[in-house]
């Protein structure tokens, strides 16, 4: 079974497994939601929390090595966002950090019409209050100065240009929003 497959088949074995939660994103959620069928068969093989972290990590490296290598600069934004998604389960300050490399690593290679998408992963993408997004993450995992350099980027990101954007309310609120977060973090 390949991450490519519609998911016709069961899911037997623990291959099987493997390639349909690396392909729903490493996600229950979404595993429920797609194939709840496969989610249940999925579930009866019993994947301990460690086995899905370990896919989990996988899926994370393998972004990061596809942002690393920067053959598409069109797939940047989501591949980052896809790792923020993963970074939230994995919970270690080593994917933390890798996280910002690679935020760091593409600050100057994603288009221009896609930067303000990178600053609202940064930022979060629903409520505030909810903290969400990758400088709460690093706050909230007693890295200050992680937290900083993210909303330094977001800033970079949120910058409005004439020609190519995604419009200037989206950049404007994306910078509002990261300068109340800095001002409740005191970043």
């Amino acid at each position: 079974m390949s991450e490519d497959e519609t998911f016709d088949n069961p899911i037997y074995t623990i291959q099987q497994a493997k390639s349909f939660f690396r392909a729903m994103g490493c996600s229950h959620f979404h595993m429920d939601r797609e194939y709840p069928n496969r989610a249940k068969e999925y579930y009866r093989l019993r994947i301990s929390k460690q086995m899905e972290k370990e896919w989990t990590q996988e899926k994370f490296d393998e972004h990061y090595a596809k942002i690393m290598k920067n053959s598409d600069v069109n797939s940047l934004w989501i591949l980052h966002s896809a790792m923020e998604d993963l970074l939230t389960s994995i919970k270690s300050q080593s994917a933390l950090v890798k996280m910002l490399e690679v935020t760091k690593f593409i600050s100057d290679k994603v288009p221009l019409e896609d930067r303000v998408i990178v600053a609202e992963t940064i930022n979060g993408r629903t409520v505030r209050s909810a903290r969400q997004g990758l400088i709460y993450l690093a706050y909230d995992w007693n890295n200050i100065p992680v937290a900083k350099e993210f909303a330094d980027l977001s800033l970079h990101f949120s910058k409005y240009d004439e020609q190519k954007n995604r419009g200037y309310e989206r950049c404007m609120s994306a910078i509002k929003l990261c300068n109340e977060i800095r001002r409740e973090l005191r970043l």
